[in-house]
């Protein structure tokens, strides 16, 4: 087995087992269990990007104003120092 960091643009083949569940509280359901990954194409390290997801053409879309990016910074500065 080899090490490898597998990042976002990977393509791979996957095999998972569905198995259907219920339960009286959250009703029914689906759990899929990875089984096995085949990696066929790798791609390490880099940053992530709309493509690597599949969005290829990401021309119209929302995007979040600069101060509601840094508000959520420094919310996020805040409770770090609480710990």
């Amino acid at each position: 087995m080899i090490d490898a960091n597998v990042w976002s643009g990977s393509e791979m083949k996957v095999s998972a087992e569905l198995i259907p569940y219920y339960t009286a509280m959250a009703g029914a359901g689906v759990s899929m269990r990875l089984r096995a990954v085949q990696v066929t194409k790798l791609v390490e390290g880099g940053s992530s990007n709309a493509k690597g997801y599949g969005f290829d053409n990401v021309k119209d879309g929302y995007e979040q104003p600069e101060a509601v990016v840094a508000q959520e910074e420094n919310v996020s500065q805040e409770t770090q120092a609480d710990f």
